[in-house]
């Protein structure tokens, strides 16, 4: 039995109509080559059972990889929630025997989520895109013209965006529906992109197997 969530667990698309996230906003990210979806349902269960299933977080999801290994993320209003969380939840690994892995965090330049349905989508995908060298002006460039295009300001099938900033440059997190609907998307926006001078990599494409928006 799983936490209690919400649901059971691209591209450069925060395109409605929101200002860019405030600079304190944080994005955690994890990734596991050995991490397995057991061992995710088990720490989860652990956090649950001592309320810390959403503590400090405003959104999580991960995904799985074809070839195993996990892939995690986390919205954070501030670094310093990002910092009370990771001293609540660093016993719970502890006492489970598991070795916590090591999150990295990067200032938020702009986010969103949708309404999530109320079941994980059964073909949903999280889509994690490495843009090195995109500059946040850049970035904001591709919003401009996608909103000038008359494409929706919440593409069909997206559930959440986020776009952080690194020292390589903008990387982005997407979470859809379906690899078809995030794939049409794509199709749609490469002309805008290439208007802005940027050639995004192939992203690496996860399994949604979770996600979770905590209702505080």
């Amino acid at each position: 039995m799983k936490a209690q969530l919400l649901s059971v667990p691209a591209l450069l698309c925060c395109f409605a109509l929101t200002t860019p996230a405030q600079a304190q906003q944080i994005l955690s990210v994890t990734s596991s080559a050995s991490a397995t979806t057991a061992s995710y349902d088990g720490i989860m269960e652990k956090l649950a059972a001592k309320s810390l299933t959403d503590y400090g977080w405003t959104f999580h999801a991960i995904g799985a990889g074809e070839s195993g290994g996990l892939f995690s993320i986390g919205l954070f209003p501030t670094q310093a929630d990002f910092d009370a969380r990771l001293q609540k939840v660093r016993p719970v690994f502890e006492e489970a025997g598991f070795v916590l892995p090591v999150p990295q965090t990067f200032p938020v330049h702009r986010t969103f989520a949708a309404p999530l349905p109320a079941g994980k989508p059964a073909n949903g995908i999280l889509v994690f895109f490495d843009i090195k060298g995109m500059s946040t002006d850049q970035y904001d460039q591709v919003v401009a013209g996608v909103q000038k295009s008359g494409l929706p300001a919440i593409p069909a099938g997206q559930l959440f965006h986020a776009a952080f900033v690194t020292p390589e440059g903008i990387k982005v997190v997407d979470i859809w529906e379906s690899p078809e609907q995030f794939q049409a998307f794509g199709n749609t926006l490469m002309p805008v992109l290439q208007a802005a001078g940027v050639t995004p990599p192939p992203p690496t494409v996860y399994r949604l197997y979770n996600y979770l928006a905590p209702r505080h």
